[in-house]
């Protein structure tokens, strides 16, 4: 199975996963990823700015 294949199936299986969960848990979950990805961007930042 190509690469492609294979992750294509990896997300098609997780959204059947995702599409179980109940909706407050997901926002709960959409909520985290997006704070977890604005503090590396703040580190990425700050990185970059002691360059």
């Amino acid at each position: 199975m190509s690469e492609a294949l294979r992750k294509a199936e990896l997300a098609r299986e997780a959204s059947r996963v995702i599409s179980r969960v109940p909706a407050a848990v997901r926002s709960r979950a959409i909520e985290a990823a997006a704070g977890l990805i604005e503090a590396r961007a703040e580190a990425i930042c700050a990185a970059n700015a002691a360059d």
